[in-house]
């Protein structure tokens, strides 16, 4: 699925997806490589919103920046894990918040649509 993303959520799921907790088959590794490695700022983004680190803060000109990126399902689906786990322990806070809007919300949403999709089907007269 298709999402855009600021650069402090681009962050946010850069960690998340570094964590040596994530364990899968090959091809499921693979697509986090993969899809980290779109997720990361590029030497272009880098000089265009001057993007720099001072300390353990990173600083950049365009709040309002976003880039459109590639979730692969299997890589959706951690990052979905990843944030349910860190509301269950409570450790989830304000800067979350759109991830869980973007991801989680719009993910269940689609389910729902499927659900209710599917079962207009099931009752249409035949």
């Amino acid at each position: 699925m298709k999402y855009q993303f600021t650069i402090p959520e681009r962050f946010i799921i850069l960690n998340m997806l570094a964590k040596d907790s994530i364990r899968g088959d090959i091809l499921t590794l693979k697509l986090v490589h993969e899809t980290t490695m779109n997720i990361a700022l590029d030497e272009t983004e880098i000089k265009e919103k001057n993007i720099v680190r001072e300390d353990d803060k990173y600083y950049w000109n365009d709040s309002t920046y976003e880039k459109e990126i590639e979730i692969p399902e299997s890589v959706e689906t951690i990052i979905i894990n990843e944030l349910k786990i860190m509301n269950d322990a409570k450790v989830l806070s304000r800067i979350h918040v759109p991830l869980w809007e973007k991801i989680v919300e719009r993910k269940e949403s689609d389910i729902n649509k499927e659900e209710i999709t599917g079962q207009l089907v099931e009752n249409i007269p035949q």
